[in-house]
């Protein structure tokens, strides 16, 4: 199975765009292992974003030179997909163009969540390589959100599969893909953000606007 060196996300899709569309508009930069668009489990609808895999990991270099792109008239972003001080595949991807794949955000947490708790429910969706509630320095009560690591992708997909299911010490707790916001990228306009907030998909977060 091709490592994620080799992966990256397009965000900001048409609703319209396919699995195979994705595909033909990204072998123009190498040959494609894997491609998909994500859909709403429920309802089959495109999520507005996918992930494409390449066979050669040097090809992420060649799809992110254009960080924004035309696609089925839609401007849409595209990121390297990596792990955090992973230095494998395609090489330091330019600022503002990656994110981190195995990692995700969760909000809500009662004030009871702490490690072992925070670890204990998200072992369910595979291995954890790292797990954080965040405290304030201060008072050293938790603020509220944490982050978990996951060993492999296919976790974070699996959290988000059970979004609307996520509870932990009888709390429902929002878990959100670390993902950069589309205005983060230069010559975007916040339409995807736009696009995201219509459909409730409530999936991206700035990391630096929760301040960790």
């Amino acid at each position: 199975m091709p490592e994620d060196g080799g992966k990256v996300y397009v965000g900001g899709l048409n609703f319209s765009t396919s699995s195979d569309g994705l595909k033909a508009h990204f072998e123009q930069f190498g040959a494609i292992s894997d491609c998909v668009v994500m859909t709403d489990r429920e309802t089959g609808r495109s999520r507005g974003f996918g992930f494409v895999t390449f066979e050669d990991p040097g090809s992420v270099n060649a799809a992110i030179t254009m960080p924004t792109q035309q696609l089925d008239g839609r401007s849409v972003t595209v990121k390297k997909a990596t792990r955090e001080g992973s230095g494998k595949g395609a090489g330091p991807a330019p600022a503002g163009v990656e994110f981190n794949v195995v990692k995700v955000f969760v909000g809500g947490l009662a004030p009871s969540v702490d490690y072992e708790k925070l670890t204990g429910y998200f072992q369910r969706f595979g291995a954890i390589e790292d797990a954080v509630v965040m405290m304030d320095a201060a008072t050293q009560k938790s603020r509220g959100f944490g982050f978990v690591t996951f060993a492999e992708s296919s976790s974070v997909e699996a959290c988000m599969d059970n979004y609307d299911s996520n509870e932990l010490e009888g709390k429902w707790i929002e878990v959100k893909r670390c993902i950069p916001q589309a205005r983060d990228l230069p010559g975007q306009d916040g339409a995807w953000e736009q696009q995201q907030r219509r459909e409730k998909l409530s999936a991206v977060v700035t990391l630096k606007e929760e301040g960790a």
